[in-house]
């Protein structure tokens, strides 16, 4: 559960916002000219967080909207926390119904339909569709991560001739 309640001066203080799993988070309630460099770093992770995950959750509940506006002032911060939240909330919304089984149906047949798409790929994802989605998604992670480092070694080997 999250708890959030609003500082008597929320134009210039951060809003006090407490989690049941990790308590009060380390810059709440504080004035904005005392944050720290991590501190806004933390607060702006925390607004694409929880405005994501506030926007998932509420297109996955029918709910769109209710949870969009953030506890954020306009004028906090030059309003910035504010617009981050709500444009991560609609980014959540988006991931929500990106992740029904017929998106996805519909997201492959168009990557197999295109002609932008290249021939391995188009192999590659015409084969896994057929596969067990699990074990699909086990060697295609497995193919990423050798792949990744050796692009990585590759690129480090060109830099160090």
């Amino acid at each position: 559960m999250t708890f959030i309640q609003q500082h008597e001066k929320p134009s210039e203080h951060a809003p006090i916002i407490f989690f049941n799993e990790c308590g009060q988070m380390p810059w709440s309630g504080r004035h904005q000219s005392a944050f720290t460099g991590l501190e806004v770093v933390e607060l702006l992770r925390f607004c694409e967080d929880e405005g994501q995950r506030q926007g998932f959750n509420d297109a996955n509940q029918a709910r769109i909207g209710s949870r969009e506006e953030a506890p954020f002032h306009p004028e906090f911060m030059n309003g910035f926390p504010k617009k981050l939240w709500e444009t991560a909330y609609w980014s959540g919304v988006e991931e929500q119904r990106d992740s029904t089984p017929e998106a996805i149906e519909c997201e492959i047949q168009n990557i197999l339909s295109s002609p932008d798409t290249s021939h391995w790929l188009h192999d590659a994802l015409a084969s896994a569709v057929s596969r067990d989605c699990a074990d699909a998604v086990n060697d295609a992670e497995q193919l990423g991560d050798v792949l990744r480092r050796r692009f990585n070694a590759t690129l480090m080997a060109s830099v160090d001739s």
